[in-house]
Order: structure tokens, then sequence, then C-alpha cells
């Protein structure tokens, strides 16, 4: 339906699927709240919430849009923590086609971790760094 321009109908389906836990469904409602694909609503707000909540079931790309949401919810002064452990995993693994720069994710990493980040905590440890 998305790739046929049927953006009503699209939604319908990922909201139904939303509402059955599914990360897809709610990586895919995010999309349309960012972007305005459905009755050209836009909810910033709304889609970072949906790519967290996919992203909390390991959806690659909502963690990727989650970051990059987090980095521009805020500023320059004062970055978001979480952003840095998202584009610090991102750039540790290489995922999402990034690629892979383990000093650069590392450091994103520490600077979470310093700020009492739990999962760049964990995740360094895992790394034996």
């Amino acid at each position: 339906m998305h790739q046929n321009k049927d953006y009503d109908g699209a939604w319908e389906c990922f909201n139904q699927n939303a509402e059955l836990n599914n990360p897809l469904a709610k990586f895919w409602l995010g999309y349309y709240l960012l972007y305005g694909h459905y009755h050209e609503q836009k909810d910033p707000i709304k889609a970072r919430q949906l790519f967290k909540e996919a992203d909390e079931h390991n959806h690659s790309e909502a963690q990727c849009r989650y970051a990059v949401s987090l980095l521009t919810a805020g500023n320059s002064e004062n970055p978001s923590i979480d952003a840095m452990y998202y584009l610090g995993d991102i750039y540790v693994g290489g995922k999402l086609r990034v690629k892979k720069d383990e000093e650069r994710g590392l450091n994103y990493l520490r600077v979470a971790a310093s700020n009492q980040n739990e999962r760049a905590i964990a995740l360094l440890a895992k790394l034996g760094k």
C-alpha cells in the first residue's frame, strides 16, 4: 500500500498492527507522523515515541531515527545522552549500512556512560572497554 501511495490504507494497516505491538508497524507509523504521509499530519514527538518503542524490539532503522530525533530535539550545548548511546552502538557495530568506526562509537558510548546511561555502561562492559 505504501509503495502504491495508498497512505490512508497503509496507515490503517500499520495502526492495527501497532496495536498488536508489532515493531515494524510502530516504525512505519512514526515515519508517517514524521513526514506527514497521513492527511499531512506531522507529529515529531509522537514519531519519536514510536521509534523508541520499535527500537526496544531491536528494529535497527528505528534505532537510527530515534537517535537522530533525540539529537535534533536538543541543542548543541546539551546533547541527548540517549542519542549518544544509540550513535555509539551504530558506529561500534557498523549497523544500518554505516561504516564501522569503533573509535567514534566508543567515544559516543563513553560520553553516554559518563552520564549514567545504563545501556552504554552495559555495552562498554560487554565490549570489555
